[in-house]
């Protein structure tokens, strides 16, 4: 197997059994959970991977797709749970260096970028720049290009707070109202005029 990785092999493995009971190549987890329940052990052995790499087969892509539906949703906090919860179960199987905690770091980070969590964000993908470069994974160079976009980010924030900054100034120095757009004054309460009859 030098050129997969286990759960690679195990997941070919659910394939061709799919295969040979008639289902299509592009089945769905539910599927993927019964061929394992009922075929399990064959699968195990026949891929050479662990119950823990199934586990991980069967029920890490659920937890995946349903932070990536948060995410999608602009539910950042919650993916970020899940984001978490895969980490810290790819580390749990195929170790802190592995292509697939490489990759899981990075969905996270993409996640955090997206929340604008620019701190958070940068941590969790240089993380997975490390594990990536270190197994020799290709798919590294996405992961500065995430780096990248993190940086582009940041010099936009500040060049927002820059030019909120001068506009404040600007209109302080020239007697004008402060402008009710800016988030800074949105919460400032209105005045009210009281009539006496």
């Amino acid at each position: 197997m030098p050129c997969c990785t286990r759960a690679s092999w195990v997941l070919v493995a659910c394939i061709l059994l799919a295969a040979a009971y008639g289902s299509s190549a592009s089945m769905d987890h539910q599927h993927l959970k019964k061929l394992v329940a009922d075929h399990g052990f064959g699968v195990e052995v026949a891929a050479g991977g662990s119950a823990a790499h199934m586990d991980f087969v069967t029920k890490g892509g659920d937890v995946d797709e349903k932070a990536q539906r948060l995410s999608k949703a602009k539910k950042y906090a919650e993916a970020a749970k899940l984001y978490q919860e895969s980490i810290d179960v790819r580390v749990r199987i195929f170790g802190h260096d592995s292509r697939e905690t490489g990759l899981a770091y990075s969905q996270a980070a993409d996640n955090l970028l997206e929340w604008g969590k620019l701190d958070e964000a940068e941590v969790m993908s240089r993380t997975a720049l490390k594990i990536r470069q270190a197994v020799g994974d290709r798919d590294a160079v996405y992961t500065l290009e995430q780096l990248e976009d993190i940086e582009k980010a940041r010099k936009r924030k500040a060049r927002k707070h820059k030019a909120r900054k001068a506009r404040k100034k600007a209109r302080k120095a020239a007697g004008t109202p402060p402008d009710a757009r800016d988030p800074a004054n949105a919460a400032a309460p209105k005045s009210t005029q009281h009539t006496e009859f």
